[in-house]
């Protein structure tokens, strides 16, 4: 009870932060966009309580808030980013096969024709992180609710400065429909979320019994290593029941693609997921991640967010 208390302790003051950044409004576009240092240090302690050390960083969320800045305008982290775009540079690197069914791209949600979509499917902000509507039964959804909900995101520009994440800050705002997809029986898909730097894959933090209502928020997660063997590195609050996930038949295929688009990146979490379609099981590209949680990834104890410090420490010296 209580560690389920503080984790919606924590979510409910990352969101108090984030409703203060937005009545600030355009002058806190100007303090994130000018004075990008002192933004993530006060954003990095809303989170941890502590001040981050860029100079000599800690563990892995504070070599990822570096990292933010060092890559504040790389192009090529805005483009995989970009639910949309990242499809080219997934294409370049391993073909189509390894692609979500693309339903459509939409500037407009007044574009989207739902009439001719399929019964179930998914919707995507392009420039953004956790903006999605799972849609299971399209004649259950409330279409004015839905529209009004897109619409804001797509008028919100400054989702990208309100977190240090300002690669989004460079991407077209769109909506993407992807083809939904299904597993084995599970009430929703597994996310498979691999920890790579530069084409080393460290890790699979698993997303699984996601809540298609609030997809992003309510899920449980758990960390395997690449054996499969449950780490322990969880906090216990975001698998409270210590469900196990078996081990992904095509694991050492997710490995090798997480391990390609990988390659060349100081760090990215590349999203995969084992499914069936066509009545055949293959691995399907979900997104790249270069700032997980908004680089404060809180559902992990503090040793293995060390250890991930090290690691990217060591793979980025060489």
């Amino acid at each position: 009870m209580i560690e389920r208390f503080a984790r919606f302790y924590l979510c409910q003051r990352n969101r108090f932060h984030k409703n203060v950044f937005r009545f600030i409004g355009k002058h806190f576009v100007f303090f994130s966009l000018h004075f990008p240092k002192t933004f993530l240090k006060y954003y990095y302690w809303n989170w941890v309580g502590v001040f981050p050390d860029f100079k000599e960083p800690k563990d892995i969320n504070q070599y990822l808030l570096k990292s933010s800045l060092m890559h504040k305008n790389d192009m090529l982290r805005a483009q995989c980013a970009d639910k949309y775009a990242v499809r080219k540079y997934v294409e370049d690197r391993l073909g189509n096969s390894v692609l979500v069914k693309c339903l459509g791209i939409y500037d407009k949600f007044s574009e989207i024709d739902f009439d001719n979509l399929p019964e179930a499917f998914v919707m995507k902000m392009t420039n953004a992180s956790g903006r999605n509507f799972i849609c299971v039964d399209k004649k259950n959804v409330d279409y004015a609710s839905l529209e009004e909900k897109f619409d804001s995101w797509m008028q919100d520009s400054d989702f990208g400065v309100s977190s240090g994440e300002w690669q989004y800050s460079h991407i077209k705002p769109r909506i993407i429909i992807e083809e939904y997809l299904s597993e084995f029986g599970e009430k929703s898909v597994i996310d498979y979320k691999f920890h790579c730097f530069k084409g080393n894959v460290a890790s699979c933090l698993v997303a699984f019994d996601r809540d298609s209502e609030h997809p992003h928020s309510n899920v449980c997660l758990d960390d395997y290593d690449l054996h499969w063997n449950r780490t322990g590195h969880m906090k216990e609050e975001y698998n409270p029941t210590g469900k196990l996930i078996p081990r992904p038949h095509l694991l050492d295929d997710m490995v090798s693609i997480a391990s390609s688009l990988s390659k060349g990146l100081d760090y990215v979490r590349v999203d995969l997921y084992d499914v069936v379609v066509d009545g055949a099981e293959k691995v399907l590209f979900g997104e790249l991640t270069f700032t997980p949680n908004g680089n404060v990834m809180c559902y992990y104890k503090q040793e293995y967010l060390d250890k991930l410090g090290e690691l990217y420490k060591f793979y980025n010296k060489q």
